[in-house]
């Protein structure tokens, strides 16, 4: 969700184009998405990112704007755009949330609503009463956040080394299974429908954090959150264990660490997991633990490959995986991230770089992460790229059709009997 400081303005914003427009609003359309009304689960900063760039192609067409509101609406002005064009968007953007009762409500009436639209000027005055209105709440929510924020220590604590002692013993004692989810890493190639060939299997570790040491920030140490990497692959491994998984189900992907796969819990599970199955399994590593002890990476490397599991070096971004020769380190595939300073001229000597290095590892085995917009598939696409995860690449599935949209669905819950289990410690 955007930050309530920017996002306040841009309730502002949206009352001084529509005072702009007052006189200049013939052919002009207003579109407000109700996206506030979703479920919380359905409302995160990637759900709104992607509705926001559903909308844009059309938004560019028609010489609109765009507002992302504090309280997860959007409003889009557009000039000249067809009313059947907006509608088969909003549909499209209506089945991406098929599973909110809001996508189901009765248009008819406000509570159900999905998305309202206006002709701005014949509607002109109800239009701005409504951005008015969306203007003094976002207000009211800034006053009563700066009432009810304490003081101090309002903000998250660094973990600490007495921090870390309880956080692990919470998680040797909690079922961890209800954060457990599964995202897809897709084949995503121009003239295809997105073929999903891998479901991650993670949780969200901010998550755990609160629940089990409340006011601590995971995410300020790295070393920290390895450790905790570590300490939660073996409740995992139980979770897989009970859950019978084998040849025949779905290939996942699964973060670990070097001295988990050496564990005592994932020889147990290996001894029990079927050499068929094992092939249908690939293991995340951290390219920090990777490097830090490169003698007992190549040891495990070996080991895993020997017993049909894939590898797979993570952690990596478009500074470093240039530097990565992946034939030579033995990984059977790389990962790095999409972020906002990856767009990058490919004609440069950096953007020469990466789709060497693409083209080095094999498209087929590298994979772009935290493709959540349109851009970012574009981006990877311009270096060779072919896999990718995201919350785009969920959307995609998703309007593809029910039996890909199947790979985006939670992980099975099953509960280990005692042991443990995981999260994504990334």
């Amino acid at each position: 969700m955007p930050d309530e400081s920017q996002s306040l303005s841009q309730e502002h914003f949206l009352i001084e184009s529509l005072r702009r427009l007052e006189n200049t609003a013939q052919d002009r359309l207003a579109v407000r998405l109700h996206l506030s009304k979703l479920r919380a689960e359905n409302r995160k900063p990637y759900h709104i990112r992607i509705a926001a760039d559903f909308l844009r192609p059309l938004v560019e067409k028609h010489q609109g704007q765009t507002f992302l509101l504090s309280n997860s609406d959007i409003v889009a002005i557009l000039r000249g755009a067809p009313r059947a064009d907006l509608d088969d968007t909003v549909d499209r953007l209506r089945y991406l949330f098929a599973d909110d009762p809001l996508a189901e409500g009765d248009p008819s009436e406000e509570a159900g609503k999905f998305s309202s639209c206006y002709s701005i000027d014949n509607e002109f005055r109800s239009i701005l009463l409504v951005a008015e209105r969306l203007y003094a709440r976002a207000r009211e929510r800034l006053t009563e956040a700066s009432k009810t924020k304490p003081k101090t220590g309002g903000e998250l604590r660094p973990l600490e080394a007495g921090h870390l002692g309880q956080l692990m013993g919470a998680i040797n004692s909690a079922d961890l299974s209800p954060l457990l989810r599964r995202q897809p890493i897709a084949v995503v190639v121009p003239g295809a429908a997105p073929k999903p060939v891998l479901w991650e299997v993670l949780a969200d570790l901010d998550e755990l954090g609160r629940q089990l040491i409340p006011g601590i920030d995971l995410a300020a140490n790295r070393w920290y959150r390895y450790a905790i990497r570590e300490a939660v692959l073996d409740r995992l491994l139980v979770w897989l264990s009970h859950s019978g998984y084998k040849a025949s189900s779905d290939p996942l992907s699964i973060d670990a660490t070097v001295a988990g796969l050496m564990s005592d819990q994932f020889l147990a599970f290996d001894r029990n997991l079927a050499d068929s199955a094992k092939k249908r399994m690939v293991f995340e590593l951290q390219e920090i633990d990777v490097f830090s002890d490169l003698g007992a990476t190549l040891f495990v490397r070996d080991m895993m490959q020997d017993r049909g599991y894939r590898l797979c070096l993570d952690g990596l971004n478009h500074m470093t995986l240039p530097m990565i020769d992946r034939p030579k380190l033995g990984m059977d595939f790389l990962k790095f991230r999409w972020g906002p300073d990856f767009e990058l001229d490919t004609g440069s000597a950096r953007g020469r770089a990466l789709t060497a290095a693409v083209d080095q590892a094999g498209a087929a085995r590298v994979i772009l992460y935290g493709a959540d917009t349109a851009r970012a598939i574009e981006s990877g696409r311009g270096l060779g790229v072919t896999l990718f995860q995201g919350g785009y690449v969920d959307s995609l599935l998703r309007t593809a059709g029910p039996a890909a949209a199947a790979g985006a669905r939670p992980a099975a819950r099953a509960r280990p009997a005692s042991g443990k289990r995981k999260s994504r410690a990334g």
